[in-house]
């Protein structure tokens, strides 16, 4: 254990401040009638020996040794001396402030060290998780003195918040660096509302689209060529005119403000449809650059994801459900068609875990993790319909098949044609229609190739053949 040179004097002290700290609530500031978060909690002169720099409750970017992305939080030692941690502890509860303690691990001079609130509980794995609602995390020495704490709310997907390596102040940070000095841009808070249309997109008739939230200093922006708004895009003044199929994507905007997570909403004028409108909307250089995009010819066999915010009309005009999700080229030679198929996937990092809608009637579950809207495969441009009818065949049969739906789809406005969405076969698929745990599936595909679990009892299997055969 490294002696600490700190005299009895600053001991004293910190008692009696850490009996303020359990006394006095931490301030936060929020805007009257609004959801912008703003904290401005700044730390005492003499700094604690060891400071909770940075946390996040939202992480999908960082992944652990498992490959999961639990939540995190970072510590500073802000002395010149190594320190071990074992004995300390840390707590999302302060009436249990002993609710997982440190195991015998040291956090060097002037570094920083990342812990996963994962509920693990093992080495560097916390027996809690951070909860997204909003709580405080407190840190206590090896004597039950609290050293720090700070208030992890009003987070989105991938922020986070901390303290600015300047000023100690804490601030909100939209690119978190676990384990490292948060060099990147803080902010005062995060916009948590969203942009409201006047009109839910889709089959639209009327002359022009009103957007409501500009209030408490909040502006909004937006653009009409389907790229994500920036602190450079139109400012809102008056109803947007609409006379041509187009995509609003508009969000709100405050200084030194993380900017809302921006709205998008498709008005469909030249076409009217009797089947269901799906809408995908993404920024073209994500489908179409020749280095990024994925529905480039060079492009189509890569396993490649981009951002799409996907919306289902039913055929009476009335908006289903609208995410953001990942999009992924989907088939196997198909893929060099002109049309292609593509999976679109509900992630945690796009804020939507589920497809949460019922999208084929007949099923007794409504909500999917991934679905696909499929070209008919071998049959495009043909009946276009062989490949739905096929399976179909099955209904009533208790085996498992892929449920379909005909729908018309537009991309960033423009008619891409008619597809079939089908449910999306992997585990999750299996998990509803059988009801089994996913990490109890093992998913292959052509020769044994491990989609998901593992392939040993397949293959296994086949060294018997060859012994037998």
């Amino acid at each position: 254990m490294v002696i600490l040179k700190r005299s009895l004097f600053m001991v004293y002290k910190y008692f009696w401040l850490n009996l303020l700290r359990l006394i006095l609530p931490i301030t936060l500031l929020v805007g009257c009638g609004d959801s912008n978060l703003k904290m401005d909690e700044v730390p005492d002169d003499d700094l604690p020996i060891i400071v909770i720099t940075e946390a996040s409750s939202l992480n999908s970017a960082f992944e652990d040794e498992d490959g999961d992305t639990p939540d995190w939080f970072e510590l500073f030692n802000t002395t010149d001396s190594t320190i071990q941690l074992i004995g300390w502890s840390v707590t999302d509860d302060i009436e249990e402030p002993s609710k997982w303690t440190f195991p015998d691990i040291e956090i060097k001079a002037n570094s920083y060290l990342r812990f996963w609130a994962s509920g693990k509980n093992n080495n560097i794995h916390t027996n809690f998780k951070l909860s997204s609602e909003g709580e405080v995390l407190t840190l206590f020495d090896t004597v039950g003195v609290l050293v720090d704490r700070i208030s992890v709310e009003g987070l989105r997907v991938d922020t986070s918040v901390g303290r600015s390596p300047k000023d100690w102040k804490v601030m909100y940070f939209d690119s978190p660096t676990p384990g490292s000095e948060n060099i990147t841009k803080g902010f005062n808070g995060i916009i948590r509302d969203k942009v409201i249309f006047s009109h839910d997109g889709g089959i639209f008739n009327e002359e022009s689209v009103g957007l409501i939230g500009a209030d408490d200093g909040n502006i909004i922006r937006y653009t009409l060529d389907s790229t994500v708004p920036n602190d450079n895009s139109m400012a809102y003044s008056s109803p947007i005119s609409v006379d041509a199929n187009t995509v609003i994507r508009a969000g709100l905007f405050k200084e030194n403000f993380i900017p809302s997570i921006p709205a998008t909403r498709p008005f469909i004028v030249s076409n009217t449809h009797d089947i269901p409108i799906v809408t995908l909307v993404t920024e073209s250089q994500n489908f179409f650059d020749e280095h990024i995009g994925i529905y480039h010819e060079e492009n189509v066999f890569k396993d490649w994801e981009r951002d799409i915010h996907f919306s289902f009309y039913e055929p009476t005009g009335e908006l289903g459900v609208a995410i953001d999700a990942g999009v992924k080229i989907f088939g196997g030679f198909t893929r060099t068609f002109p049309q292609k198929s593509m999976s679109i996937f509900a992630r945690g990092r796009y804020s939507f875990k589920d497809i949460e809608y019922p999208i084929f009637p007949s099923l007794n579950y409504e909500k999917f993790q991934a679905i696909v809207l499929r070209n008919s495969g071998n049959d495009w441009m043909y009946a276009n319909m062989r490949d739905a009818m096929a399976t179909s065949l099955m209904t009533g049969s208790d085996l498992e098949f892929q449920a379909f739906r005909s729908v018309a789809v537009y991309l960033n406005g423009q008619y891409w044609g008619f597809y079939n969405i089908r449910e999306k076969i992997n585990e999750h698929f299996l998990d509803d229609k059988i009801d089994v745990q996913k990490n109890n599936i093992n998913l292959l595909e052509l020769n044994g190739i491990v989609i998901e679990g593992e392939n040993q009892d397949y293959l296994s299997l086949i060294d018997l053949r060859k012994l037998t055969a």
